[in-house]
């Protein structure tokens, strides 16, 4: 279970030469069942992390007629958790950052092009850094939407995670779509 929480300080498009500024929080707190706590193979009914993560990040958002650009920011930090068997385990911060530059017409469709990066620095265990825990993930995207029906709208995306050593490492790869339909 998790909060999230946005202020914008100001907004995009308000001012040609200041951006749209934002800081945004977030606290994820430790409910389900954790991988260790999981008993078929690959822990595949785990259905949470088992500790506490708070967020802290930085928004910047600008249009220029009818093209939006963010870059996004934030820290994740992670409380320690407890493995069992008196052995506890700790995930050193996470930095993510993401761009996106969208563009959207009057009659509201809209394509945006995204790249994210998360650095993962590594783990400990029992106060003892576990070599080769560090993980790095690049993730490409494109999506675009438009409106079908006078309430209803049509999104999809694609992602990849491109393999490319030093950049993605500690993480499996991976290529996925999405498709929403959003009534709103």
């Amino acid at each position: 279970m998790g909060v999230s929480f946005r202020y914008d300080f100001t907004l995009a498009g308000a001012s040609p030469t200041i951006p749209g500024i934002a800081v945004i929080a977030g606290a994820t707190f430790p409910t389900g069942r954790t991988p260790e706590r999981a008993s078929p193979p690959l822990a595949s009914d785990a259905t949470g992390l088992g500790m506490m993560q708070g967020k802290l990040g930085l928004a910047l958002e600008q249009t220029y007629g009818q093209l939006l650009l963010n870059l996004t920011s934030s820290v994740v930090v992670s409380a320690s958790r407890d493995l069992g068997g008196g052995h506890r385990a700790h995930e050193a911060p996470l930095l993510d950052v993401s761009a996106a530059a969208g563009y959207f017409d009057h009659q509201g469709d809209a394509v945006a092009f995204t790249a994210e990066y998360a650095a993962h620095f590594g783990s400990s265990l029992d106060g003892v850094a576990q070599p080769d825990s560090a993980r790095g993930l690049l993730r490409l995207g494109v999506s675009a939407g438009r409106p079908a029906f006078d309430t209803w709208r049509v999104q999809g995306a694609i992602f990849a995670d491109p393999p490319i050593p030093h950049v993605d490492f500690g993480q499996p790869l991976g290529l996925g779509l999405s498709f929403l339909l959003i009534r709103a």
